[in-house]
């Protein structure tokens, strides 16, 4: 057996049991969201500085340009939809490994992505 691959497979399972116990907690503030959710914090438009600006541990700017497609120009204005639950998730995205939030990131996306598939791929979700 190929040692390389051994290694390969720690680091997955690793990485993702990381990435598993990242999204348990960030599900947590997103409960706490919802269940409290202030009216007033549901609307809000800012415009991308702003928005830096308020929420620095995020390189927003960077974020859009990665996630969105190229061709996409960003907006003058973005809805942010809780500026409580980005404020309560700082501590978390601070102490979580810029690695297991683009792992994060990705497997989301992954999943989105598969709603897309024909229906012989439904069991990936």
């Amino acid at each position: 057996r190929n040692p390389a691959l051994k290694d390969t497979k720690e680091r997955f399972e690793k990485e993702l049991g990381e990435t598993t116990i990242f999204k348990i907690e960030l599900n947590k503030y997103q409960r706490a969201f919802w269940a409290e959710q202030d009216p007033t914090d549901i609307h809000n438009p800012m415009t991308l500085e702003r928005m830096q600006n308020q929420f620095p541990y995020v390189e927003w700017k960077e974020f859009f340009k990665r996630m969105l497609p190229q061709s996409t120009k960003l907006p003058d204005k973005i809805v942010v939809v809780g500026t409580s639950y980005f404020k309560a998730i700082k501590d978390l995205l601070l102490k979580t490994s810029k690695r297991t939030i683009a792992n994060f990131l990705m497997l989301e996306n992954c999943l989105e992505a598969s709603l897309f598939l024909p229906k012989q791929f439904c069991y990936l979700q």
